[in-house]
């Protein structure tokens, strides 16, 4: 049974859900203080290191950490009986630009299909085919430097404690490729269980399941083909009006 000492750091690579796909690598890096807002969107400036992960004492694991934080491209499939629904989100950085898609259909169709580039919001209307778009304003200085002080000075003493656990589960195939295969346990919460599959050879993630409560979730990953771009025909949200009141 391994222990990692670090909530934050691992937290964002394995908390993920149907309807919340969180951003693997440039979450983990914004946390670590890699990724800047000044500019309007998040800005990679430097890699995640072994270094930053010294505290998996699996020498496996901790390079499955090293290879996820550092990927700023992939797309994530999530898909759960319960709920019906299919959930398709893609991450895509670029220097100061942060783009994301999020597809969610409920089995039969397309209901949601909405593109973040940067700071511009496009929500697909399948009335007409054509796409809403709102810019969301950058929040004024005064905001930015309050928020900045109430983050943490140093990264792992904020979020170091002792309560994820992993345990090794040997190696199996996982579609063309070869994975290892572990449990993540959480001690205060027993009764949610993960498995996660990653490879062999560029260690990074490509199935986990996760069960809470009899409710089960599967994430599929994927690195190749993350083409996010802005939509053709387009038309402004009206004024005072919010975007997300035209979601479906």
């Amino acid at each position: 049974k391994l222990m990692s000492k670090d909530k934050g750091a691992v937290s964002p690579l394995i908390v993920i859900v149907v309807l919340a796909v969180v951003a693997i690598g440039g979450y983990f890096l914004f946390q670590k203080g890699s990724l800047s807002l000044s500019s309007g969107g998040p800005s990679l400036t430097q890699r995640a290191t072994e270094k930053d992960f010294e505290f998996i004492a699996d020498p496996t694991l901790r390079k499955h950490f090293v290879a996820q934080a550092n990927k700023t491209d992939y797309r994530t499939k999530s898909t759960s009986p319960g709920s019906g629904l299919t959930l398709v989100n893609e991450v895509q950085i670029r220097g100061d630009s942060y783009n994301s898609r999020e597809i969610e259909s409920d089995g039969t169709k397309e209901i949601k299909h909405m593109i973040t580039i940067g700071d511009t919001i496009y929500l697909k209307d399948y009335s007409d085919g054509k796409w809403w778009k709102q810019t969301i304003k950058p929040e004024k200085q005064k905001e930015e430097k309050e928020e900045k002080k109430e983050e943490p000075k140093d990264f792992k003493e904020e979020y170091s404690q002792p309560n994820i656990d992993y345990k090794s589960l040997g190696k199996e195939p996982c579609g063309s490729l070869t994975c290892f295969k572990y449990e993540q346990i959480l001690p205060e919460s027993p009764e949610m269980k993960r498995i996660f599959w990653f490879d062999d050879k560029d260690f990074l993630l490509r199935r986990d399941e996760r069960v809470f409560e009899g409710f089960k979730t599967t994430n599929e990953y994927f690195y190749e083909d993350i083409h996010i771009s802005i939509p053709l025909l387009t038309k402004e949200v009206p004024l005072g009006k919010s975007i997300n009141e035209f979601a479906s």
